[in-house]
Protein backbone atom coordinates (compact mmCIF):
# COMPACT_ATOMS: atom_id res chain seq x y z
CA UNK A 1 0.00 0.00 0.00
CA UNK A 2 1.03 3.57 -0.73
CA UNK A 3 -0.13 6.38 1.24
CA UNK A 4 0.55 10.12 0.78
CA UNK A 5 0.11 12.46 3.52
CA UNK A 6 -0.66 16.06 2.53
CA UNK A 7 0.60 18.79 5.72
CA UNK A 8 0.48 22.59 5.11
CA UNK A 9 3.96 22.77 6.79
CA UNK A 10 6.58 20.65 9.10
CA UNK A 11 8.49 23.23 12.11
CA UNK A 12 10.19 22.32 15.00
CA UNK A 13 7.52 24.59 17.53
CA UNK A 14 4.39 22.27 16.05
CA UNK A 15 3.29 19.35 18.18
CA UNK A 16 1.21 18.12 14.88
CA UNK A 17 4.40 17.91 13.15
CA UNK A 18 6.50 15.97 15.10
CA UNK A 19 3.47 13.55 15.43
CA UNK A 20 3.24 13.39 11.69
CA UNK A 21 6.65 12.63 12.07
CA UNK A 22 6.45 9.86 14.67
CA UNK A 23 3.68 8.55 12.78
CA UNK A 24 4.77 8.18 9.34
CA UNK A 25 7.66 6.51 10.27
CA UNK A 26 5.80 3.79 12.79
CA UNK A 27 3.90 3.02 9.50
CA UNK A 28 6.67 2.50 7.67
CA UNK A 29 7.79 0.35 10.09
CA UNK A 30 4.53 -1.58 10.22
CA UNK A 31 4.89 -2.52 6.31
CA UNK A 32 2.97 0.65 4.40
CA UNK A 33 4.95 3.07 1.62
CA UNK A 34 4.56 6.32 2.93
CA UNK A 35 5.15 9.97 1.57
CA UNK A 36 4.82 12.71 2.74
CA UNK A 37 4.48 16.44 0.98
CA UNK A 38 4.07 20.16 2.56
CA UNK A 39 4.78 23.55 1.88
CA UNK A 40 8.40 24.72 2.82
CA UNK A 41 8.32 28.50 2.94
CA UNK A 42 5.26 28.85 4.82
CA UNK A 43 6.34 28.14 8.59
CA UNK A 44 9.80 29.08 10.00
CA UNK A 45 12.37 26.29 10.68
CA UNK A 46 11.20 23.37 9.08
CA UNK A 47 12.24 19.74 9.65
CA UNK A 48 10.97 17.13 7.34
CA UNK A 49 11.03 13.17 7.84
CA UNK A 50 13.43 10.72 6.99
CA UNK A 51 12.05 7.90 4.98
CA UNK A 52 12.91 4.80 4.36
CA UNK A 53 10.39 3.40 1.48
CA UNK A 54 8.75 6.81 0.05
CA UNK A 55 9.82 9.96 -0.42
CA UNK A 56 9.12 14.06 0.51
CA UNK A 57 8.52 16.30 -1.46
CA UNK A 58 8.23 19.82 -0.42
CA UNK A 59 6.90 22.80 -2.41
CA UNK A 60 6.60 26.79 -2.54
CA UNK A 61 3.86 28.81 -2.09
CA UNK A 62 3.31 31.29 -4.29
CA UNK A 63 0.71 33.92 -3.13
CA UNK A 64 -1.53 34.09 0.14
CA UNK A 65 1.44 32.51 2.29
CA UNK A 66 -0.88 32.10 5.50
CA UNK A 67 -3.52 30.40 3.05
CA UNK A 68 -0.91 27.97 1.68
CA UNK A 69 -1.46 28.37 -2.24
CA UNK A 70 0.81 26.23 -3.95
CA UNK A 71 0.17 26.23 -8.10
CA UNK A 72 3.44 23.74 -7.81
CA UNK A 73 1.60 21.29 -5.01
CA UNK A 74 -1.39 21.53 -7.00
CA UNK A 75 0.36 20.77 -10.61
CA UNK A 76 2.23 17.49 -8.52
CA UNK A 77 -1.52 16.37 -6.82
CA UNK A 78 -3.32 16.22 -10.92
CA UNK A 79 0.12 14.33 -12.45
CA UNK A 80 1.04 11.86 -8.86
CA UNK A 81 -1.73 11.00 -7.01
CA UNK A 82 -2.88 8.13 -8.75
CA UNK A 83 0.26 6.28 -8.05
CA UNK A 84 -1.37 6.69 -3.77
CA UNK A 85 -3.78 4.27 -2.74
CA UNK A 86 -5.04 6.55 0.18
CA UNK A 87 -4.20 10.13 0.69
CA UNK A 88 -4.26 11.05 4.54
CA UNK A 89 -4.56 14.99 5.24
CA UNK A 90 -3.18 16.65 7.79
CA UNK A 91 -5.40 20.30 8.23
CA UNK A 92 -8.77 22.12 7.75
CA UNK A 93 -9.21 25.57 6.53
CA UNK A 94 -5.97 25.70 4.58
CA UNK A 95 -5.08 25.34 0.68
CA UNK A 96 -3.32 21.97 0.67
CA UNK A 97 -6.01 19.97 2.42
CA UNK A 98 -8.60 21.87 0.12
CA UNK A 99 -6.27 21.05 -3.11
CA UNK A 100 -5.82 17.51 -1.79
CA UNK A 101 -9.13 16.54 -1.43
CA UNK A 102 -10.41 18.24 -4.83
CA UNK A 103 -7.88 16.42 -6.59
CA UNK A 104 -8.19 13.01 -4.51
CA UNK A 105 -12.28 13.13 -5.86
CA UNK A 106 -11.30 14.23 -9.36
CA UNK A 107 -9.03 11.13 -9.55
CA UNK A 108 -11.19 8.71 -7.31
CA UNK A 109 -8.69 8.24 -4.53
CA UNK A 110 -9.97 7.66 -1.16
CA UNK A 111 -8.64 10.27 1.40
CA UNK A 112 -8.85 10.69 5.13
CA UNK A 113 -8.63 13.87 7.24
CA UNK A 114 -6.87 14.80 10.62
CA UNK A 115 -8.27 17.94 11.82
CA UNK A 116 -5.64 18.30 14.48
CA UNK A 117 -7.66 20.22 17.21
CA UNK A 118 -9.53 22.52 14.67
CA UNK A 119 -13.51 21.04 14.91
CA UNK A 120 -13.03 21.38 18.94
CA UNK A 121 -15.45 24.02 20.23
CA UNK A 122 -12.83 26.57 21.92
CA UNK A 123 -11.79 26.07 18.26
CA UNK A 124 -14.63 26.73 16.59
CA UNK A 125 -16.05 29.31 18.98
CA UNK A 126 -13.64 31.79 17.62
CA UNK A 127 -14.86 31.61 13.82
CA UNK A 128 -14.66 34.80 12.04
CA UNK A 129 -17.29 35.36 9.27
CA UNK A 130 -15.00 34.51 6.96
CA UNK A 131 -14.24 30.95 8.58
CA UNK A 132 -18.07 30.61 9.01
CA UNK A 133 -18.97 31.23 5.43
CA UNK A 134 -15.33 29.09 4.18
CA UNK A 135 -16.46 26.26 6.17
CA UNK A 136 -20.24 26.03 5.27
CA UNK A 137 -19.49 26.72 1.28
CA UNK A 138 -16.04 24.73 0.90
CA UNK A 139 -14.89 22.65 4.30
CA UNK A 140 -17.55 20.65 5.31
CA UNK A 141 -17.93 19.28 1.85
CA UNK A 142 -14.18 18.65 1.95
CA UNK A 143 -15.04 16.39 5.51
CA UNK A 144 -18.46 15.11 4.06
CA UNK A 145 -16.84 13.38 1.17
CA UNK A 146 -13.60 11.73 3.03
CA UNK A 147 -13.43 8.45 3.77
CA UNK A 148 -13.12 8.46 7.24
CA UNK A 149 -11.97 11.51 9.80
CA UNK A 150 -9.18 10.48 12.39
CA UNK A 151 -9.25 11.82 15.55
CA UNK A 152 -6.48 11.57 18.17
CA UNK A 153 -8.87 10.77 21.50
CA UNK A 154 -11.98 9.62 21.94
CA UNK A 155 -12.55 13.28 23.39
CA UNK A 156 -12.00 14.34 20.25
CA UNK A 157 -14.04 12.09 18.71
CA UNK A 158 -17.31 12.81 20.67
CA UNK A 159 -16.64 16.28 19.77
CA UNK A 160 -16.38 15.56 15.61
CA UNK A 161 -19.18 12.97 16.05
CA UNK A 162 -21.74 15.87 17.23
CA UNK A 163 -21.20 17.86 14.27
CA UNK A 164 -23.13 15.05 12.18
CA UNK A 165 -20.58 14.81 9.36
CA UNK A 166 -21.26 12.09 6.58
CA UNK A 167 -18.12 10.06 7.10
CA UNK A 168 -17.14 7.88 10.24
CA UNK A 169 -14.79 8.83 12.84
CA UNK A 170 -12.30 6.59 14.63
CA UNK A 171 -9.55 7.63 17.26
CA UNK A 172 -6.30 6.57 16.54
CA UNK A 173 -4.13 8.45 18.98
CA UNK A 174 -0.68 10.07 18.82
CA UNK A 175 1.92 8.72 21.26
CA UNK A 176 5.79 8.77 21.93
CA UNK A 177 8.81 6.44 20.76
CA UNK A 178 9.44 4.18 23.33
CA UNK A 179 13.30 4.69 22.46
CA UNK A 180 13.46 8.30 23.15
CA UNK A 181 12.86 7.92 26.30
CA UNK A 182 14.64 4.59 27.33
CA UNK A 183 17.69 6.17 29.25
CA UNK A 184 16.46 9.29 31.35
CA UNK A 185 18.47 11.29 33.10
CA UNK A 186 18.29 11.75 36.93
CA UNK A 187 16.19 14.50 38.69
CA UNK A 188 19.46 15.63 39.88
CA UNK A 189 21.54 15.85 37.00
CA UNK A 190 18.29 17.34 34.93
CA UNK A 191 18.03 20.12 37.75
CA UNK A 192 22.08 20.81 38.03
CA UNK A 193 21.99 21.37 34.36
CA UNK A 194 19.11 23.90 34.71
CA UNK A 195 20.20 25.48 37.80
CA UNK A 196 17.97 24.30 39.95
CA UNK A 197 18.38 23.91 43.72
CA UNK A 198 17.89 19.98 44.19
CA UNK A 199 15.25 20.49 47.78
CA UNK A 200 12.76 23.14 45.75
CA UNK A 201 9.77 22.40 44.18
CA UNK A 202 9.54 22.47 40.60
CA UNK A 203 6.37 22.85 37.97
CA UNK A 204 6.81 22.87 34.42
CA UNK A 205 4.56 23.37 31.62
CA UNK A 206 5.98 22.54 28.31
CA UNK A 207 4.33 23.56 24.94
CA UNK A 208 3.23 26.80 23.24
CA UNK A 209 3.16 29.82 24.62
CA UNK A 210 -0.38 30.62 23.51
CA UNK A 211 -4.05 32.08 24.63
CA UNK A 212 -5.48 28.40 24.54
CA UNK A 213 -2.93 26.97 26.42
CA UNK A 214 -4.70 28.97 29.55
CA UNK A 215 -1.19 29.95 30.94
CA UNK A 216 -2.08 33.02 32.69
CA UNK A 217 -4.28 30.97 35.49
CA UNK A 218 -0.68 29.96 36.71
CA UNK A 219 -0.49 33.72 37.75
CA UNK A 220 -2.75 33.77 40.90
CA UNK A 221 -1.74 29.69 41.21
CA UNK A 222 2.01 31.04 41.86
CA UNK A 223 1.09 33.39 44.31
CA UNK A 224 -1.34 30.65 46.24
CA UNK A 225 1.62 28.48 46.32
CA UNK A 226 4.63 30.56 47.19
CA UNK A 227 3.56 30.99 50.48
CA UNK A 228 3.71 27.61 51.82
CA UNK A 229 6.95 26.56 49.21
CA UNK A 230 9.10 30.09 48.99
CA UNK A 231 11.88 27.93 46.79
CA UNK A 232 9.33 26.79 44.22
CA UNK A 233 10.50 27.04 40.64
CA UNK A 234 8.00 27.46 37.41
CA UNK A 235 9.77 26.40 34.10
CA UNK A 236 7.92 27.65 30.84
CA UNK A 237 9.54 25.69 27.90
CA UNK A 238 7.66 26.75 24.35
CA UNK A 239 8.70 29.54 21.70
CA UNK A 240 8.05 32.79 23.92
CA UNK A 241 8.13 34.95 20.28
CA UNK A 242 4.46 35.76 20.50
CA UNK A 243 2.96 38.22 21.79
CA UNK A 244 0.96 36.38 24.54
CA UNK A 245 4.47 35.61 25.69
CA UNK A 246 5.43 38.93 26.16
CA UNK A 247 2.12 39.87 28.06
CA UNK A 248 2.40 36.91 30.54
CA UNK A 249 6.03 37.74 31.59
CA UNK A 250 4.60 41.23 32.13
CA UNK A 251 1.89 39.84 34.53
CA UNK A 252 4.48 37.92 36.45
CA UNK A 253 6.96 40.48 37.04
CA UNK A 254 3.76 42.40 37.98
CA UNK A 255 2.82 39.95 40.23
CA UNK A 256 6.19 40.09 42.06
CA UNK A 257 6.68 36.08 40.49
CA UNK A 258 9.68 36.67 38.17
CA UNK A 259 12.28 35.22 40.20
CA UNK A 260 10.80 31.93 40.46
CA UNK A 261 9.95 31.66 36.73
CA UNK A 262 12.41 30.68 34.26
CA UNK A 263 10.97 30.66 30.67
CA UNK A 264 13.37 28.53 28.61
CA UNK A 265 12.23 28.99 25.09
CA UNK A 266 11.83 26.67 22.12
CA UNK A 267 13.32 23.34 23.09
CA UNK A 268 14.66 20.18 21.73
CA UNK A 269 12.94 16.84 22.23
CA UNK A 270 16.44 16.25 24.86
CA UNK A 271 16.13 19.50 26.62
CA UNK A 272 11.99 18.89 27.06
CA UNK A 273 13.31 15.78 28.73
CA UNK A 274 15.25 17.30 30.88
CA UNK A 275 12.68 19.67 32.12
CA UNK A 276 9.86 17.05 32.26
CA UNK A 277 12.87 14.97 34.84
CA UNK A 278 13.92 18.19 37.07
CA UNK A 279 9.63 18.94 37.93
CA UNK A 280 7.93 17.28 40.23
CA UNK A 281 4.95 17.99 38.52
CA UNK A 282 4.14 18.76 34.98
CA UNK A 283 1.49 20.69 34.31
CA UNK A 284 -1.31 22.00 31.42
CA UNK A 285 -3.60 24.46 32.58
CA UNK A 286 -5.50 24.24 28.56
CA UNK A 287 -8.58 25.57 27.60
CA UNK A 288 -8.66 23.50 24.95
CA UNK A 289 -6.62 20.15 23.53
CA UNK A 290 -7.51 17.36 21.03
CA UNK A 291 -4.93 15.31 22.40
CA UNK A 292 -1.66 17.29 24.07
CA UNK A 293 1.42 15.22 23.37
CA UNK A 294 3.32 16.45 26.09
CA UNK A 295 1.03 14.73 28.73
CA UNK A 296 2.36 11.82 27.37
CA UNK A 297 5.93 12.96 27.03
CA UNK A 298 5.81 14.00 30.55
CA UNK A 299 4.15 10.58 31.79
CA UNK A 300 7.25 8.92 30.28
CA UNK A 301 9.56 10.85 32.02
CA UNK A 302 8.08 9.43 35.32
CA UNK A 303 6.92 13.06 35.98
CA UNK A 304 3.19 12.80 36.74
CA UNK A 305 0.54 15.44 35.34
CA UNK A 306 -1.71 18.03 36.26
CA UNK A 307 -4.15 18.53 33.26
CA UNK A 308 -7.17 20.84 32.81
CA UNK A 309 -10.46 18.77 32.50
CA UNK A 310 -10.62 20.26 28.72
CA UNK A 311 -7.83 18.15 27.42
CA UNK A 312 -8.52 14.45 26.76
CA UNK A 313 -6.87 13.11 29.85
CA UNK A 314 -9.18 11.70 32.03
CA UNK A 315 -6.84 8.64 32.44
CA UNK A 316 -4.67 10.64 34.44
CA UNK A 317 -7.31 9.98 37.14
CA UNK A 318 -8.40 6.49 36.57
CA UNK A 319 -4.34 5.56 36.04
CA UNK A 320 -3.54 7.43 39.49
CA UNK A 321 -1.03 9.31 37.50
CA UNK A 322 -1.65 12.69 37.95
CA UNK A 323 -4.87 14.84 38.34
CA UNK A 324 -7.32 16.33 35.46
CA UNK A 325 -8.96 18.87 37.20
CA UNK A 326 -10.86 22.07 36.45
CA UNK A 327 -9.84 25.17 35.38
CA UNK A 328 -10.57 27.08 38.75
CA UNK A 329 -7.14 28.29 40.35
CA UNK A 330 -8.55 27.42 43.79
CA UNK A 331 -8.75 23.32 42.54
CA UNK A 332 -5.13 24.04 41.27
CA UNK A 333 -4.13 25.55 44.25
CA UNK A 334 -5.54 22.96 46.55
CA UNK A 335 -4.34 19.94 44.18
CA UNK A 336 -0.34 20.73 43.50
CA UNK A 337 -0.26 21.66 47.67
CA UNK A 338 -1.15 18.32 48.58
CA UNK A 339 0.51 16.46 45.35
CA UNK A 340 3.98 18.24 46.49
CA UNK A 341 3.38 17.77 49.93
CA UNK A 342 4.12 14.06 49.06
CA UNK A 343 6.94 12.87 47.92
CA UNK A 344 5.82 9.66 47.64
CA UNK A 345 3.08 9.49 45.95
CA UNK A 346 4.88 11.88 43.21
CA UNK A 347 7.59 8.49 42.77
CA UNK A 348 4.92 6.25 42.66
CA UNK A 349 2.53 8.28 40.34
CA UNK A 350 5.70 8.80 38.33
CA UNK A 351 5.99 4.90 37.69
CA UNK A 352 1.92 4.41 36.75
CA UNK A 353 2.33 6.95 34.26
CA UNK A 354 5.43 5.72 32.18
CA UNK A 355 4.02 2.42 32.21
CA UNK A 356 0.73 3.39 31.20
CA UNK A 357 1.82 5.51 28.32
CA UNK A 358 4.25 3.09 27.62
CA UNK A 359 2.17 0.12 27.06
CA UNK A 360 -1.15 2.27 25.52
CA UNK A 361 0.52 5.44 23.83
CA UNK A 362 3.69 4.03 21.65
CA UNK A 363 4.39 4.88 18.34
CA UNK A 364 5.04 1.09 17.17
CA UNK A 365 1.62 0.08 18.31
CA UNK A 366 -0.25 2.80 16.85
CA UNK A 367 0.98 2.56 13.52
CA UNK A 368 -0.29 -1.07 13.21
CA UNK A 369 -3.68 0.44 14.67
CA UNK A 370 -3.57 3.06 11.45
CA UNK A 371 -2.37 0.50 9.07
CA UNK A 372 -5.59 -1.82 10.25
CA UNK A 373 -7.85 1.31 9.53
CA UNK A 374 -6.50 1.96 6.13
CA UNK A 375 -7.03 -1.74 4.75
CA UNK A 376 -10.40 -1.15 6.26
CA UNK A 377 -10.80 1.92 4.22
CA UNK A 378 -9.76 0.58 0.92
CA UNK A 379 -11.37 -3.00 1.75
CA UNK A 380 -14.70 -1.03 2.33
CA UNK A 381 -14.26 0.61 -0.70
CA UNK A 382 -14.47 -2.51 -2.94
CA UNK A 383 -17.34 -3.66 -1.47
CA UNK A 384 -18.80 -0.31 -1.70
CA UNK A 385 -19.52 0.15 2.42
CA UNK A 386 -18.27 1.99 5.01
CA UNK A 387 -17.57 -0.50 7.28
CA UNK A 388 -15.39 0.99 9.82
CA UNK A 389 -14.84 0.32 13.50
CA UNK A 390 -15.94 3.55 15.06
CA UNK A 391 -15.47 2.92 18.80
CA UNK A 392 -15.24 5.93 20.70
CA UNK A 393 -14.23 3.93 24.07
Amino acid sequence: MRVLHIIPGLTNASGPTHALIQLVESLEASGIDVSVTYLSNRLKEQIEPTLNRGNVYPFKTTLLNYWGFSPQLRSFLDKNINSFDLIHIHSLWLYPGLIGSKMAQRHNVPYLIRPAGSLEPEALKHKSFSKRLYYSQIERAIINNAALIHAVSPQEQRNIERLDFQPPCVTVPNGIEPGTFANLPSRVSARQSLGILPSSPVLCYVGRIHPIKGLELLIPVMKGLILEFPELRLLIGGPDTHSYAKNLISQFESAKLLHAVSFLGELDQQKKILAYRAADLAILPSKSENFAIVVAEALASETPVIASNRTPWAILNEADAGEWIDLIPSVWIETIKRRLRSKEWISDAGSRGRELVLKEFSWPSIGKRLNQVYHEILESRQCGTKAIQTDSE
